[in-house]
C-alpha cells in the first residue's frame, strides 16, 4: 500500500506560481493527514489525504474513517461504500517519489522509489461538509492496483495478501484516468510505468534514527563497516 510519500511544493503546484501555496514535504505519513496539491479538473488545490465519504454525519466519523482511506484498491472501489459515489470524481496527485517496505530477515526495510521526473498517482476525491462548522473539506484517496514490476520485489511482507503498487498515470495521456473507466487499460498502462521506477533503501522512517522531514530522509542508506585492526 502507498502510505509515505515524498513530494515538494514545487510538485505538487507543477511549478505553477498561480496556485496556493503548498509545505514542502520530503517524507509525509498518510496517517498525518497532511494537506496536498492535487490536480482536478486541469486545476491545482488542496486537499487532505484520507477520503471522507460526503454522507458522514459528523466530525468524530469522519477523523475515524479518513484513517482507513489512505487507500482505494482500484479493483472494489465500483462497490465499496466509502468510495461508490467517489470513484468517478478523479484527480492526480504529483509526486517526486514514495516509500515502500521490503521484507527481508523479518525486517521491513524502507525504500524510496521514484523517477527522476514527478510521477502520477491515481486518487479519487470527495467532499464533505462538517455540519458543525459549515467548512467544506476536501479529500482523497491513492488509488492502488496489483504490482506486477518493480513493486512486486519491494511490497514483498508475506503477511499481505499480494504485493501492491499505486496506480501510475501517463501524464502524456491522463485523460485515460480521468475520463476512461477500462481498468485494464489503465492497469497496463500503471505497469509499464512501473517497470521504469528507481529505487533504493532508506534509513528508518520512524524512531530515533529518522532524520525528518528534509532532504536526506530520501537518500541511500549508508552501511558503515567497521574494521577492528589487531
Amino acid at each position: 500500500m502507498c502510505f509515505h510519500i515524498s513530494s515538494t511544493a514545487s510538485t505538487q503546484s507543477k511549478n505553477n506560481s498561480n496556485t496556493p501555496q503548498f509545505k514542502d514535504y520530503y517524507h509525509v505519513s498518510g496517517f498525518a493527514h497532511p494537506k496536498l496539491g492535487v490536480e482536478i479538473n486541469n486545476n491545482i488545490t488542496s486537499s487532505n489525504w484520507g477520503l471522507i465519504p460526503h454522507w458522514i454525519k459528523n466530525e468524530s466519523d469522519a477523523l475515524n474513517i479518513r484513517s482507513k482511506t489512505l487507500n482505494a484498491r482500484i479493483e472494489t472501489i465500483h462497490e465499496k461504500p466509502s468510495f461508490r459515489d467517489a470513484q468517478l470524481n478523479r484527480g492526480i496527485l504529483h509526486v517526486d517519489g514514495f516509500f515502500e517496505f521490503k521484507y527481508e530477515n523479518n525486517k521491513n526495510l524502507p525504500h524510496y522509489i521514484y523517477q527522476d521526473y514527478p510521477i502520477g498517482l491515481g486518487i479519487i476525491v470527495s467532499e464533505w461538509t462538517n455540519t458543525e462548522t459549515g467548512e467544506v473539506l476536501s479529500t482523497f484517496s491513492i488509488v492502488t492496483k496489483k504490482a506486477s514490476n518493480v513493486l512486486k520485489k519491494i511490497h514483498n511482507n508475506p503477511k499481505l495478501k499480494e504485493p501492491r503498487s499505486p496506480l501510475f498515470i501517463d501524464l502524456n495521456n491522463k485523460e485515460k484516468w480521468l475520463y476512461d473507466n477500462d481498468h485494464n487499460h489503465l492497469e497496463n498502462i500503471s505497469g509499464e510505468i512501473e517497470r521504469t521506477l528507481k529505487f533504493h533503501e532508506v534509513n528508518k522512517l520512524s524512531g530515533k534514527s529518522y532524520v525528518g522531514n528534509n532532504p536526506n530522509v530520501i537518500k541511500i542508506k549508508l552501511f558503515i563497516i567497521c574494521i577492528l585492526l589487531l
